[in-house]
């Protein structure tokens, strides 16, 4: 009985902390992100936790990869990747990145459709305070969104 809970809790340890494989363009974006604070800032880097999501967006059976530059952090420096207008959201395409700027963001599950719902500084919504956001579907064209039109 002893070997049995042993072997769940081992297995449980080890799905719970499997890594997210990187693309080697998600390895050479958070690389850079290194590279700006260890040699422009002179101080230590952080990638964090769940910097990297993978998500199959538009239900082709391949995941996309989702680098969410807010959970870097650099010791001498609380804005190298943040700012007022958000952080840079990175997601991966077939090797091909686009790039949006959010406070956060979410994919929510709509029927089936994968939808990325972002949380974008408030003038985007055209007035002074108040929460805006801004949804994507991933179609075999790109990203589409109601802005897009």
């Amino acid at each position: 009985m002893k070997i049995k809970l042993g072997l769940v809790a081992l297995l449980t340890f080890c799905f719970m902390s499997a890594p997210v494989w990187a693309s080697k363009l998600s390895e050479k974006l958070i690389e850079d992100a290194r590279e700006a604070c260890v040699t422009g800032e002179k101080g230590k880097f952080d990638q964090g936790r769940n910097a990297i999501t993978t998500v199959d967006l538009n239900g082709d059976k391949t995941n996309e990869e989702i680098i969410d530059s807010s959970k870097f952090t650099c010791s001498t420096t609380k804005t190298l990747y943040c700012a007022t207008g958000g952080c840079p959201i990175t997601v991966i395409v077939n090797d091909k990145p686009t790039e949006f700027l959010a406070h956060k963001w979410r994919v929510v599950d709509w029927d089936g459709q994968k939808i990325l719902l972002l949380a974008i500084h408030h003038s985007a919504c055209g007035d002074d305070s108040g929460p805006c956001f801004s949804a994507f579907v991933l179609t075999d064209k790109g990203f589409r969104s109601v802005a897009d039109k």
